[in-house]
C-alpha cells in the first residue's frame, strides 16, 4: 500500500501540531487497522453491506471500523482475521515463549545496557497453534 505524505495546513495543521503524541500514535494505528481491513475486504470482493452480513454486524458498525471511529475488542479483531484471512494481531512473542528463548530489551534505566529477561517456564504451544485454519479465507 502506497502512502503519500502531505503536510497538513490550516485548521488541520493546527490540530495536529497540538495533539498529544500518544493520541496521535493511537489514531495512526486505528487508521492502519482500518486500511488493512478495507484492503482485505476488497481482495475478498466484499462491499460494506456484504461484510456486515458476514460479520453479523450492522453496516454502521462496519463504517465505523473503516473510518477508525470505533475501538476494537480483541475478540472482534480475531473474528475479522478469520473472516478475511488476514493477520491483525502480532502474537509472535508466543513463538519465543514456546521455544523457551530469552528476550532481550534495551533499557534506559539500565544505562542502555541490554536487560535480559529469562523465561523460567516454557509453554508448550506449537508455533502454528491453530492459526493455519484462520488464514485460509480469501487468502
Amino acid at each position: 500500500m502506497n502512502v503519500k505524505e502531505k503536510e497538513a495546513t490550516g485548521v488541520l495543521g493546527e490540530l495536529l501540531a497540538n495533539i498529544d503524541e500518544k493520541e496521535l500514535a493511537k489514531t495512526r494505528k486505528r487508521m492502519m487497522l482500518a486500511a488493512k481491513i478495507e484492503e482485505a475486504m476488497k481482495r475478498c470482493g466484499y462491499n460494506q453491506t456484504q461484510f456486515a452480513h458476514l460479520m453479523k454486524k450492522s453496516t454502521t458498525v462496519i463504517s465505523e471500523w473503516l473510518s477508525g471511529d470505533r475501538n476494537f475488542t480483541v475478540d472482534t479483531l480475531i473474528e475479522i482475521e478469520y473472516a478475511l484471512g488476514i493477520r491483525l494481531l502480532d502474537t509472535s512473542i508466543m513463538t519465543a515463549v514456546s521455544a523457551g528463548m530469552e528476550i532481550s530489551q534495551k533499557s534506559s534505566a539500565n544505562s542502555g545496557k541490554p536487560a535480559t529477561i529469562s523465561l523460567q517456564r516454557t509453554w508448550n504451544i506449537p508455533e502454528s497453534h491453530g492459526e493455519q485454519e484462520y488464514y485460509t479465507n480469501c487468502a
